[in-house]
Formats: C-alpha cells, sequence, structure tokens
C-alpha cells in the first residue's frame, strides 16, 4: 500500500470514529438522562411511602 493511499484510507477511519462518537455521546446521554429521571422517580415513590407511613402512625 502506498503512502497516499494509507492516507486516505486513515481519512476515511477517522470519519468513522467520529461518526461512531457521536453516536455513542448520544447513546450515553440518553440513557443517563433515562436513569436519572427513573431514579428521581423511584426516591419520590420512596417519600410518598414513608409520609404514608407517618401518616397512618399519627392517625393510629
Amino acid at each position: 500500500m502506498k503512502a497516499p493511499e494509507s492516507r486516505h484510507h486513515i481519512s476515511d477511519l477517522e470519519v468513522i470514529l467520529e461518526k461512531e462518537k457521536g453516536e455513542f455521546e448520544e447513546s450515553l446521554w440518553n440513557t443517563l438522562h433515562r436513569e436519572a429521571g427513573l431514579s428521581s422517580s423511584i426516591l419520590k415513590l420512596k417519600e410518598i411511602g414513608q409520609m404514608k407511613m407517618v401518616a397512618r402512625a399519627i392517625g393510629s
């Protein structure tokens, strides 16, 4: 393989790598954002459960 041909292949690979990096970063961001939302919902449900327990204890 000649030097100009090698440079062309390297350039092509760099373009592919940048595209895949962007797709990976977007996927990672979406996953983290979704999990953060789930964590927040779980904490809210836990707090509601604790409030119900306190309300039952006070009402008894």
